[in-house]
């Protein structure tokens, strides 16, 4: 796929408002070998030109490191064949200095306009930067494994924990489950080390002074809303979040400083490359086993989908993004969106309850319910996976 034919998400202004345009091609099912049993990951990646630089030292991309301003999708190289294939989204949106006008049409099936209406209701409407960050975490994040931020694009540490503090925000009103716990996102923050310099970087540590400052960036973010939003978040409310909406959260290391090989003998070159090519393939490797994990964590809590239902729930989430930014999207909801509950389901149900007479509740009533709410509670083609 040509670096053109992956872009996926992108936003623009129009005569009639701000608009979210979402191109289909990018997640094509037909790249996958069996979409109906695949149950894709998908990694961001959220920078500039390191996270360029990375990704191409990763294996993920061998596309050019040039700035592209929206959101790329494409399969990680050969990986598209596996039971759970990777997908990475190359996310630059937020790099924009302000909002282009659309250059592509609406074209049914492969290109579609979504009119942000809940913009219009902003006073002034928020920045790009804003907009590119409401995307990435009310729309992409929660279909994610892995949220790689990258801090020397983002202007350091201290900057990407501001915004993880802002994201909170976001996920203030989501309704947090048991099931959303065992699932959200692992948050990767990476930034580039130079251990040659500043000796062996230590990632516990690192991630014990980052979590710090992310509470005391939280802390100061809810105390900024607290005019404004009467159920202002406490100290406590500011952990839980932090704990259950962002799963884990790590800081790791990168090396991608220059080689001066004028100071070095030729063999003291070739170790350093060897020593550079195994760090990246233990970032790549730690990378994986992480999406791993937190799709084994949603198989067993049933929320691994396949690659079709990933598709249709993700277009269901564009839809609902059109219209309302404050209401979490619903899975569940999403899934029934064609055969939703019926408003008269409890006079149904005591209906056909009074039919047979008591003694037969347990023995017939109650195992005819069980088994119709059971199967009316998948979607088409889930069964197999709930009833092997």
């Amino acid at each position: 796929m040509s670096p053109a034919d992956s872009t996926w998400l992108d936003l623009s202004t129009q005569p009639h408002g701000t608009v979210l345009i979402q191109y289909h091609q990018p997640f094509a099912i037909s790249d996958l070998s069996s979409p109906e049993l695949q149950d894709p990951q998908l990694i961001m990646f959220i920078g500039g030109r390191a996270k360029s630089r990375s990704m191409k030292r990763l294996g993920f991309t061998f596309d050019e490191e040039v700035s592209h301003n929206t959101v790329r999708l494409h399969l990680a190289p050969e990986l598209g064949k596996t039971t759970s294939p990777i997908f990475l989204a190359d996310c630059e949106l937020h790099d924009n200095k302000q909002l282009k006008q659309a250059r592509t049409y609406p074209v049914p099936g492969s290109v579609d306009h979504r009119i942000l209406h809940w913009h219009k209701n902003i006073p002034g409407g928020f920045d790009v930067y804003t907009l590119a960050n409401i995307v990435y975490t009310k729309l992409i994040s929660p279909f994610s494994t892995v949220v790689c931020l990258f801090a020397d694009d983002l202007e350091g540490l201290n900057a990407v924990a501001r915004l993880l503090a802002s994201w909170l925000v976001c996920f203030r009103n989501r309704r947090t489950t048991r099931v959303v716990t065992a699932t959200s996102p692992r948050v990767i923050v990476l930034r580039e080390w130079n251990d040659l310099e500043n000796g062996i970087f230590d990632e516990k540590l690192a991630t014990r002074s980052f979590m710090q400052e992310l509470r005391n960036q939280s802390e100061l973010r809810n105390r900024e809303q607290q005019e404004r939003l009467a159920d202002h978040l406490s100290q406590q409310d500011i952990d839980r979040l932090l704990d259950l909406q962002f799963g884990d959260i790590r800081v790791l290391a990168y090396t991608s400083h220059p080689i001066d090989a004028g100071l070095m003998t030729l063999k003291d070159v070739h170790f350093h490359l060897r020593r550079l090519d195994k760090s990246w393939i233990s970032l790549r490797n730690r990378l994986l086993q992480d999406s791993h994990d937190i799709q084994e964590r949603r198989r067993q809590q049933q929320m691994a989908f396949s690659a079709i239902h990933l598709q249709a729930l993700f277009n269901s989430a564009c839809e609902h993004i059109e219209r309302d930014i404050m209401t979490p999207f619903n899975f569940i909801r999403a899934s029934r969106s064609a055969n939703p509950v019926p408003s008269r389901f409890a006079e149904y149900l005591s209906a056909f309850l009074k039919e047979t007479p008591q003694k037969l509740h347990l023995s017939f009533n109650t195992p005819i319910i069980a088994s119709a709410l059971a199967l009316d509670s998948f979607p088409p083609n889930m069964h197999c996976k709930a009833f092997p």
